[in-house]
């Protein structure tokens, strides 16, 4: 069983992985979910000689599916489970106690951004590993009911609750906010990157900081990585900044200032000719660049007063979709529309941009 599991679970991975479907940046480490796989093959094994009470099942289901997704994380916790149950002989009914308590804390952490609110879910989930047990020790223990049989359940939730605040200050570290300082750094409007495009060219300085804006508040809206494509946004002009032009050697530009790989990645879609454009943030940034160049050109060339702001964004649209470098991303219409509203409520901005 213990074969067969790893197999369906490696199996899910290379699927998810090659559809893009894995969360946070677990594409780039699927070695990483392997190795904490294995170890919590070992663990289902340890834990099956312990009281049936006391596994910290919880915490084991929370981190299969922060280094996957949520469908992986569910399924592979499942087979641990199923794992743990049967060589223990306990039956089916603790089964499903730890599968509701697992399911409900890989719903409560399946999004965690970068406001990174983790109170709530370690509040909700806890409650429903420390009720699950409770019902356990109350509805299906023949002895009579007495103090020491909620001992075991008590030290679980204790446990499995440290567990998680350690998981969780790890992802942090490691995941969530893993490039938040170097993102701070090179989006500065002092970093020698954006002097030197200042010094350049005042012009294209104004309008990557504008372009930026956007592709910030809408991937916010849509929940996207926002750092990622404001960074991109600043930079999504690197080549005229430093007279680069193949992608090869901005590439080499970026690596060389350690820009974060999401951020490379999006650049990437965006300058590379040969590149699919598939991540939604991608596709922001050629929505932002798209409006916020075609109202300054209008408003060089025009009358300021007679600029009918949601006729361009319409045909900034209309011209980026009929372009059909599109067509590969990943992008719903809801999200779409959602753009497009979001630029059609900045009038008042327009009117200040220089």
């Amino acid at each position: 069983m213990m074969g067969v599991g790893t197999g369906i679970v490696f199996v899910m991975m290379a699927l998810f992985e090659e559809k893009n479907l894995l969360n946070y940046d677990n594409k780039s480490h699927v070695g990483r979910f392997y190795l904490i796989w294995m170890i919590s093959l070992g663990f289902s094994i340890g834990v099956s000689f312990l009281p049936i009470t006391g596994w910290p099942y919880l915490f084991v289901f929370v981190l299969l599916s922060l280094y996957s997704n949520t469908l992986i994380g569910m399924a592979s916790g499942i087979m641990l489970l199923s794992v743990s149950v049967i060589l223990s002989g306990a039956d089916i009914n603790v089964f499903l106690l730890y599968l509701f308590a697992g399911l409900v804390g890989i719903v409560m952490f399946s999004k965690l951004d970068e406001n990174y609110r983790i109170g709530f879910p370690l509040m909700v989930s806890s409650m429903m590993l420390l009720t699950t047990l409770t019902a356990g020790s109350v509805l299906f223990e023949n002895s009579k009911l007495k103090l020491e049989l909620f001992v075991i359940p008590f030290l679980n939730v204790v446990i499995s609750t440290i567990l998680l605040l350690v998981l969780l200050k790890v992802f942090s570290a490691t995941v969530i906010f893993k490039y938040r300082d170097i993102y701070l750094e090179i989006t500065d409007p002092e970093y020698m990157l954006m002097v030197q495009l200042k010094e350049k060219s005042k012009a294209d300085y104004y309008k990557v900081i504008h372009t930026a804006y956007f592709c910030d508040r809408i991937c916010k809206r849509l929940g996207t990585d926002s750092d990622a494509c404001k960074t991109a946004a600043y930079y999504h002009i690197i080549g005229q900044m430093t007279e680069h032009q193949s992608w090869e050697e901005i590439s080499h530009l970026c690596i060389e200032h350690r820009f974060p790989t999401p951020a490379i990645q999006i650049l990437e879609e965006y300058l590379n000719p040969d590149c699919i454009v598939q991540k939604k943030e991608t596709a922001v940034l050629l929505f932002s660049e798209g409006v916020i160049s075609s109202i300054l050109y209008l408003m060089h060339n025009e009358d300021k007063t007679k600029l009918d702001y949601n006729q361009i964004i319409e045909t900034v649209f209309k011209t980026k979709l009929q372009s059909k470098k599109l067509d590969h991303c990943i992008l719903t219409l809801e999200e779409l529309n959602l753009m497009k509203n979001i630029f059609k409520e900045e009038k008042l901005y327009y009117d200040f941009l220089h």
